[in-house]
Parts: C-alpha cells; structure tokens; sequence
C-alpha cells in the first residue's frame, strides 16, 4: 500500500509541475501576441470617428456617409436602440431637425 500511495504522489507531483509549466507557456504566448498582462482574454480596439456630413446633397456622398456609419456601429458594437442618436451626433445644424 506504501509503494502505491508513493508512486499516487510523484504522478501527482509530475502532473502539478507540468500544469505550471503549461501555465508559464500560456503567458508567454499571450505576451507574444499581444496581452502583456496574460490575464483577460478581452481585446480592446479603438474605433476612428466617422466623419462629419456636411449636408452635400449628393446621393454618392450621402450613400457613402450612411455606409460609414454603419461600419463604425458594426466596429464599435453600437447597440440597435443607439444607433440614430449617435448618427445624429454627426450631422450639422439643420439636418440633426
């Protein structure tokens, strides 16, 4: 029974050392690739302000505006319900009425 619970210990003690040097592989690899701190694994990503419309009433320019828009919400993970007072926030004077 000795022998057993010996042998039952130095797996135990092999499993242990190795788990922490799989834990120390883990860090590295995140530091590798970007996450100094190896803790979470959440990315934070700065999204660049959409620009201004400056009421042009070309329909290109509009098109495009609207298209911008809906790249910065998908980027900036805008929720629905959000979505038309931040573009109003991008919109001068009168064309915000």
């Amino acid at each position: 029974m000795g022998r057993l619970m010996n042998d039952m210990k130095a797996f135990s003690e092999s499993l242990t050392a190795r788990l922490e040097s799989l834990q120390e592989d883990r860090v590295l690899i995140k530091r590798a690739l970007g996450n100094p701190s190896g803790g979470s694994d959440s990315c934070v990503v700065r999204v660049s302000k959409p620009r201004v419309f400056k009421g042009q009433r070309d329909s290109k320019v509009v098109e495009n505006f609207l298209w911008d828009m809906e790249q910065y919400f998908e980027a900036a993970h805008a929720q629905e319900k959000d979505r038309v007072a931040i573009c109003a926030m991008y919109l001068p004077r009168d064309a915000k009425l």
